[in-house]
């Protein structure tokens, strides 16, 4: 594996499966997430997904900091949205390296998924506060859905075993 490219922090990563072009310039639209996921990123970052077909999962490589140790995030996401999206055969994982199962400990804070098809995948969430999955389809009948030591959860109008 190549060594990941820094972030200098602060920058917002755009992808967009139809007008994105994986050649472009960091703070130009790429096509593909594997172009953030190759991206060691920073404190302040911002990641932004516009809808379309997506078939590789986000997960994007960075440190955390003391309550959230090499996890593969930029740090705590706060008022994050994914909406309107097609995740073939990947799906979207939250999952911080921490070693607290308290939910009153929460890492992320604020993330929304909703309007998205996921086919043959899901989601998996931990240590959330204030995690909203809405009208979302899943092609498998069995829930797709894990979620460990959140809060304020909002888990409604989800579809299961949808065609795409």
């Amino acid at each position: 594996m190549a060594k990941p490219i820094a972030s200098s922090g602060r920058t917002t990563y755009l992808i967009d499966p139809v007008q994105g072009n994986d050649a472009n310039p960091v703070g130009k639209t790429w096509k593909r997430i594997a172009k953030v996921n190759s991206i060691q990123l920073a404190p302040g970052d911002t990641v932004v997904i516009k809808a379309g077909l997506h078939e590789e999962s986000l997960k994007p490589l960075g440190e955390g900091t003391a309550d959230a140790e090499g996890w593969y995030e930029s740090g705590p996401v706060r008022d994050q949205q994914v909406c309107s999206n097609q995740f073939i055969n990947c799906g979207i994982e939250i999952n911080p390296r921490t070693h607290s199962e308290n939910p009153g400990e929460a890492v992320h804070e604020n993330i929304r998924i909703e309007g998205d098809f996921f086919n043959d995948s899901g989601i998996s969430a931990r240590n959330v506060k204030g995690l909203k999955v809405i009208g979302n389809r899943f092609s498998n009948p069995t829930l797709p859905l894990q979620v460990k030591a959140c809060t304020d959860l909002e888990i409604e109008r989800n579809l299961f075993g949808a065609k795409q």
